[in-house]
């Protein structure tokens, strides 16, 4: 997908929904943490999308590189609201486009989401949306869903 905002973007509606591995619904969310951007997936479906992901156990006992560099795309209505991809953290790509930081603990899966890859954490310049992570239509959708947390 490359390292630049537009080209990836461009890849990722392009590749929705024809190249779908996984679908996750506000049903399958314990909760999202908007304030930090945090989305805590329920035990049930974050054994479902690891099973999905893997092959065998073997595989199962890792499900952070299970969803290393793949990319994803957040849609609203049916409509792509932003993409971009799952890395580690404290990679070194420079990616200029949404990532998501997966995390595991107590049988779920957390995705920290990011307007890019920046290591020092530093988003200001990105607000206030995000490159579209902070649509006030998500916000809403999961506090209509009872998953909201402030």
């Amino acid at each position: 997908m490359g390292y630049d905002f537009q080209p990836a973007w461009t890849l990722l509606k392009r590749a929705y929904p024809s190249r779908i591995a996984f679908t996750i619904t506000e049903r399958q969310v314990e909760t999202y943490e908007w304030s930090r951007q945090v989305v805590s997936l329920l035990p049930g479906p974050s054994a479902e999308l690891v099973a999905r992901l893997a092959g065998d156990d073997e595989r199962r006992r890792h499900p952070l590189e299970l969803l290393g560099l793949r990319g994803f795309v957040a849609v609203l209505d049916g409509s792509p609201v932003y993409g971009g991809i799952f890395m580690h953290p404290v990679s070194a790509m420079g990616i200029d486009f949404p990532v998501i930081y997966p995390d595991t603990a107590n049988s779920r899966l957390t995705f920290s989401l990011r307007p890019i890859h920046e290591v020092s954490g530093d988003y200001a310049s990105y607000e206030p949306l995000w490159y579209g992570i902070k649509d006030p239509r998500i916000r809403d959708l999961f506090a209509g869903a009872g998953r909201l947390v402030p």
